[in-house]
């Protein structure tokens, strides 16, 4: 609370504050410290429904996050697993949050955004490209053409292939584009590939079964093994390799 009430003291701007459930299963206190939050002059809080020792593949507790919301009056913002519009919808429902936070959910897929204010989950693949190479340009102002450049960039790439059919050979490719110049034309020759074999949309990043939403977060499989550039075996098969 004291750490709050200096900093709303400090400032004539609204402050908030973010917080997961606990430290760890053992120590879960979130309804505390958002009580002492709210004493303390935020404005509004926002709530990771993990623990700070849980990973990515731990299940996000709607429940704790119902009981922080329940907790307090100022307004609570959920987070954790938000990927599509349809989470969004289940976390409002089940814990009277007052918004949402995206985070991860967005990485590769900044439409998403966009998806959850119209529910329109669509992304061509014209669209694609031009964000892609957009934040190619981004990355280049900020980091020049050096080789680093690229090898940070990797990552994104990668999050931004997810959900194209025959990606194989194109994720093996820009894991190992020596500079943003090589990652540029591998982004422009993969998406001509595309439309050349009538591809004209991305498929769906989440599964359509809801039973296990906020269960498994799907890009955390995907995150341990970015670097070598593998996952999404399924795809790799849809249709049984567009491109051989």
């Amino acid at each position: 609370m004291a750490t709050v009430r200096a900093a709303r003291n400090a400032t004539d701007k609204p402050l908030s504050a973010k917080i997961r459930l606990g430290w760890d299963q053992a120590s879960r206190n979130a309804v505390e410290v958002a009580q002492a939050i709210e004493e303390g002059g935020a404005h509004w809080l926002t709530v990771h429904g993990r623990t700070r020792a849980d990973d990515y593949g731990e299940p996000v507790d709607l429940e704790g996050i119902r009981l922080v919301k329940q907790a307090v009056s100022i307004p609570v913002i959920g987070n954790g697993n938000l990927f599509a519009h349809a989470d969004v919808q289940a976390m409002q429902a089940l814990t009277g949050v007052d918004g949402v936070m995206i985070s991860r959910g967005a990485l590769g897929n900044p439409w998403l955004f966009r998806e959850i204010k119209s529910g329109d989950a669509r992304v061509t693949v014209d669209a694609w490209e031009e964000l892609i190479l957009l934040h190619l340009d981004w990355q280049r102002d900020a980091y020049g053409e050096q080789p680093g450049a690229a090898v940070c960039m990797r990552k994104h790439l990668l999050w931004y292939a997810k959900g194209w059919p025959g990606v194989r050979t194109f994720r093996d490719a820009v894991n190992q584009a020596a500079d943003l110049p090589a990652a540029r034309e591998l982004i422009k020759d993969f998406a001509a590939q595309l439309r050349a074999h009538g591809i004209t949309h991305r498929l769906p990043l989440v599964q359509s079964d809801t039973s296990q939403r906020f269960a498994w977060d799907p890009k955390f499989d995907m995150d341990r093994q970015l670097d070598r550039g593998v996952g999404d075996e399924a795809m790799d098969r849809l249709p049984e390799m567009i491109f051989t």
